[in-house]
This record gives C-alpha cells, structure tokens and sequence, in this order.
C-alpha cells in the first residue's frame, strides 16, 4: 500500500432548496452507514476521490465541477 495527498478545494454557487435539503439528508444518512462498516480516512478518501472522478464524466461535460 502506497500513501498519497490529495487536495480537493471546491467554490460552488448554490442554492438553498428543499431538493438539495432532501439529497443532503440522503448522503448523510448513507455516509452514517458506511462509516459503521468502514473507518472514517477510507469514506472520506472515497469521497474525494468520487467528485475528481465526477469531472470526467460526460453528464458534466456542459459544467464545471472542478
């Protein structure tokens, strides 16, 4: 096993809505479980790793998520 950095800096126009609220509630409640499975580095490495990732997406290619 190899260790590494990343640094993940994010500057996001958002909006305050009872969607976003919703989709919040959601992802918390799932990181909640995983981190009763898992330890907190390894959500949390995953979780940087998986909005990098997202910029390669195609669903994206009209925003910029980086």
């Amino acid at each position: 096993m190899s260790d590494f950095n990343i640094k993940l800096t994010l500057d996001l126009t958002c909006e305050n809505s009872s969607e976003a609220d919703e989709e919040l509630d959601l992802l918390c409640d799932y990181i909640s479980d995983r981190l009763l499975i898992t330890d907190q580095r390894t959500v949390m490495q995953a979780l940087a790793e998986l909005i990098i990732e997202l910029h390669d997406q195609s669903i994206f290619d009209k925003d910029t998520l980086h």
